[in-house]
């Protein structure tokens, strides 16, 4: 057992260091979903791995209840169709999980002109869901909360009152 205190590190660096391959791959990741640094990969890539191993389990234990109930919580997060089964869900990758960051919804739902704006907007506290002010761009939104989204954003130049 752990401090309760202490958080532990949900993800896995890699274990070659200067792969080029992967490093490539991963420069056209973070380009694309405007991410800070690598190690939202590395914790994207942790989020699959939870998904999948669970998955295995279950098919592996064919319990209908369990796997009705993993498959609906998969589906309200947005990572799987309506109609997938688990087969499906071991298909999941690491870009289907950075799609459904809050900073990538804000930039597909045209709010933003460039993924590195949605960013600077989810930061400066201009994105509301379900009128609860978020400003983690990594926040992972459920299909339910992106219906819910609204923007606080002021388009054109402040006002500027004249004293006379």
């Amino acid at each position: 057992m752990g401090l309760t205190r202490k958080s532990h590190k949900i993800y896995l660096r890699p274990t070659q260091k200067w792969d080029k391959a992967r490093i490539a791959e991963e420069k056209v990741i973070v380009k694309t979903f405007g991410l800070k640094n690598k190690k939202e990969i590395y914790v994207a890539q942790g989020i699959v791995k939870k998904i999948r191993d669970a998955a295995k389990r279950l098919i592996a234990q064919k319990n209908l209840d369990e796997e009705a109930k993993f498959l609906t919580k998969i589906k309200e997060k947005g990572y799987i169709s309506g109609t997938s089964t688990l087969g499906d869900v071991l298909d999941i990758n690491v870009e289907k999980v950075l799609s459904r960051r809050l900073q990538t919804v804000v930039f597909k739902h045209k709010i933003a002109k460039t993924i590195k704006q949605a960013r600077q907007s989810v930061t400066h506290r201009k994105i509301k869901i379900k009128d609860k002010v978020i400003d983690i761009p990594s926040y992972p939104v459920t299909l339910e909360e992106e219906k819910q989204m609204t923007v606080d954003i002021v388009v054109g130049k402040p006002q500027v009152q004249k004293d006379t």
